[in-house]
C-alpha cells in the first residue's frame, strides 16, 4: 500500500488525473482500504469539478459525466462498505443523475451501450446497499426505498433501450413516410386538445 502513492506533474490534464485517481480508488477498494479509496475517489470528483483545461478549453461533454459518474458510483461501494449508509446512498444517486443527464446527448451506438452498462452496474451498487442494510436492521421503508429504486431502475433502463432502438426500427422507412407519420401524430395530439 505505501507505493501506491504518486505525485503529479503542474501540467498534466485533470481529466487524465481524475481518471488515474479512480484507478487508485479501485484499487484501495480492492485492498479493502477504504479510506484511502475515498479520499482518491474524492480527489478524482474534485479535479473534474474544473470545467476547463488551462488552455480554456471546455473538456469532453461525453468522457466528463462518464467518468464523474464511475467516481460517484465507486465513492458509494466504498461508503457502503465503511457503514456510511446515507453518504453511500447519495454518492450512488449522484452516479445516476449524472448519467441521466447526459445520456439523451450521447450520439454513438458505442458509448451508449457503455452509459447503460454503468447505469446498471450502479443500479446494482446501491440496491445491494440497501438490501445489506435491510438484512442488519429490517425495516418496510427501507425495503420500500429498495422496492421504489428497483422501479426506477426498470423504467429508466427500458425507457434508454426504446429510445435506442428507435433508430433501428425507422432504418428502412423512407423519409416522406416517416414525416407524415409526425404529422398525423402532430394534428391526432392538437385535435385531442380541442376535445
Amino acid at each position: 500500500k505505501e507505493g501506491l502513492k504518486i505525485e503529479f506533474g503542474e501540467n498534466i490534464n485533470l481529466v487524465r488525473k481524475s481518471q488515474i485517481e479512480r484507478r487508485f480508488g479501485e484499487l484501495y477498494l480492492q485492498l479493502e482500504d477504504y479510506d484511502l479509496a475515498i479520499q482518491a475517489l474524492k480527489a478524482g470528483l474534485r479535479d473534474l469539478s474544473v470545467k476547463r483545461n488551462k488552455n480554456g478549453k471546455v473538456y469532453d461533454q461525453v468522457t466528463v459525466p462518464r467518468l464523474a459518474s464511475k467516481l460517484w458510483g465507486r465513492l458509494g461501494e466504498a461508503y457502503s462498505q465503511t457503514k456510511h449508509v446515507d453518504s453511500a446512498s447519495l454518492a450512488f444517486k449522484a452516479a445516476t443523475d449524472m448519467l441521466k443527464q447526459s445520456f439523451s446527448s450521447l450520439t454513438t451506438q458505442e458509448t451508449r451501450s457503455g452509459y447503460l452498462q454503468d447505469l446498471n452496474w450502479i443500479y446494482e451498487g446501491h440496491l445491494n446497499l440497501l438490501w445489506r442494510q435491510d438484512s442488519l436492521n429490517p425495516n418496510l421503508e427501507i425495503i420500500d426505498q429498495a422496492l421504489s429504486l428497483t422501479e426506477e431502475s426498470r423504467s429508466l433502463l427500458t425507457q434508454f433501450y426504446l429510445a435506442e432502438n428507435q433508430s433501428k426500427i425507422t432504418a428502412g422507412i423512407p423519409l416522406d413516410l416517416q414525416e407524415k407519420e409526425k404529422s398525423l401524430k402532430r394534428e391526432l395530439a392538437d385535435s385531442r386538445g380541442y376535445l
